[in-house]
């Protein structure tokens, strides 16, 4: 049983004089949506596919291995990540003058370190020296690991004096590029278990705020009243939620991050509900409102005094 069929060639398909009894899919074959082989497109694909192989063919020829990408990846990474430690150290970054000298001193070690690297391997050329690149990277990521243990425990004197969830988010997001490296999330990980287990349970706490009575703004109107309050509680849970999938995206698409955006997603639809229900009722109370102020009269006599 014949189920798709298509003819590349179209009208110009050399079994096209075939005779139906002999074929009996020429109709179909010669109805075919496919351009004939020597249409534009096929010109066009041929030549981007021609391209390619002399890309492909230029980079082989110079003996430039795939594996070297991973290589200048994590170069440009620790790079970056270790000169942010200088505006960090610069702002206070850790809050104690102490601290920050260490960070400052932690950051010109790492950039002499890197300065010498340059020296030995100057541009992108050394690549293909892999004797040359592959024993200056040795001794850069030695050094920088001494570095980065100094560094984590910088880290742990910081959260140390840290109590609440916003203030540990807040210290992640100004030491954002050291916390991406290996030793210092190990060395944190401690601390990643607090945050994650405060932030569920703040999920959990807003959702059961949401039917909980508020006394906040007397003045206003009982619904607009009750929408603020529901409003704040989105924007408190949508902060820490926008900033935790900034700061640990890995951590969130893991079997704890899924029970995270879980609890998120509970009081975030119990919060929703509530906003439906107010302007439900809002919208029945403003028809019968006009319903009763139509059926007031337009012009009242007032008797003269």
């Amino acid at each position: 049983m014949l189920i798709w069929h298509v003819n590349p060639y179209g009208e110009a398909d050399p079994n096209k004089d075939i005779s139906s009894s002999n074929d009996p899919y020429s109709v179909l074959r010669k109805s075919s949506p496919w351009p004939p082989k020597n249409a534009k497109c096929f010109q066009s694909l041929n030549a981007l596919i021609e391209r390619f192989r002399s890309i492909f063919l230029l980079i082989f020829s110079k003996n430039i291995k795939i594996f070297r990408c991973n290589d200048v990846q994590e170069l440009t990474s620790t790079i970056a990540q270790f000169n942010d430690l200088a505006a960090t150290a610069r702002i206070g970054g850790t809050l104690t003058s102490t601290m920050d000298a260490m960070l400052a001193e932690i950051q010109t070690k790492s950039s002499k370190s890197l300065e010498i690297f340059h020296t030995e391997c100057p541009n992108l050329s050394n690549l293909m020296d892999s004797d040359r690149f592959d024993l200056a990277f040795f001794r850069l990521r030695t050094e920088l690991k001494q570095y980065e243990h100094e560094l984590a425990w910088i880290l742990r004197q910081c959260f140390s004096r840290t109590t609440t969830l916003s203030s540990k988010l807040t210290l992640l997001d100004v030491f954002h590029g050291a916390y991406q490296r290996d030793v210092v999330q190990r060395a944190l990980i401690n601390e990643e278990q607090w945050i994650i287990s405060n932030l569920k349970q703040e999920f959990q706490s807003v959702a059961q705020l949401v039917h909980s009575p508020d006394m906040n703004y007397p003045h206003w109107p009982p619904i607009a009243r009750q929408l603020l309050y529901l409003f704040g509680l989105k924007e408190r849970i949508e902060q820490f939620m926008h900033q935790f999938s900034e700061l640990c995206p890995k951590i969130l698409n893991s079997d704890i991050g899924w029970e995270l955006k879980e609890a998120y997603r509970i009081a975030k639809d119990k919060i929703q509900r509530s906003e439906d229900e107010l302007y439900n009722q809002l919208g029945q109370s403003a028809t019968s409102q006009i319903s009763d102020l139509l059926l007031q009269p337009v012009f009242v006599c007032v008797p003269s005094l």
